[in-house]
């Protein structure tokens, strides 16, 4: 039998580079020309959406401004050592749902985010005996922790039915994938009342 390779989810480019499409490709879809691939919806989780270029230059522009602001990205997001194994540890918690054992007894991913983020806020505000605004380094490890647990927000989806026309002027149903109404409803305005805290 033909052993399946193993891919580490813990690697430092998970936490230093910002998420962005898989490049793996699945054994059922098909191949995507990707220089006329792109999105036209609007990102859920407030994404820059890619659209075709009309000239190079426009996509010259495009790719330099990117690699600006990836550069920035990466100036804010240095972690240290330590952290970054803080980091690693609890997230491999998170996809274990709370059982380091691995013998598949944990719980639910929905109550380890919970916990997480309750344990987030104890590391973070537990000290602050005062109403003080807080220290630099504890607000940068707040945002980058919560924006590591809410990623998971991302894909909890439900799927609904669209019609869509096919070039010969059939139309058929399929379903399409968008995010869960409480999280769509909820979960932006709670990010809003973070940062005018």
């Amino acid at each position: 039998a033909a052993e399946t390779p193993v891919y580490s989810t813990m690697s430092i480019d998970s936490f230093v580079y910002p998420r962005t499409c898989s490049d793996t490709t699945s054994g059922f879809s098909d191949h995507i020309d990707e220089t006329n691939s792109f999105c036209s919806e609007a990102s859920p989780s407030n994404w820059p959406v890619l659209t075709e270029s009309k000239s190079d230059e426009s996509s010259k522009c495009l790719s330099a401004g990117l690699e600006i602001e990836s550069t920035q990205n990466l100036a804010v997001q240095e972690i240290s050592e330590p952290e970054l194994e803080t980091m690693k540890e609890r997230f491999a918690k998170l996809l274990l749902g709370e059982d380091m054992s691995g013998s598949g007894k944990g719980v639910c991913t929905a109550v380890t985010i919970s916990n997480a983020i309750t344990n987030l806020y104890a590391t973070v505000f537990g000290q602050n005996l005062r109403l003080e605004p807080l220290e630099t380094e504890k607000r940068a490890m707040w945002k980058r922790e919560m924006n590591c647990l809410l990623s998971v927000c991302d894909y909890i989806v439900e799927f609904i039915p669209r019609c869509q026309s096919l070039n010969n002027g059939a139309t058929v149903e399929v379903m399409e994938s968008r995010p869960r109404a409480d999280i769509y409803i909820n979960l932006p305005a709670l990010r809003k009342l973070d940062s005018m805290l």
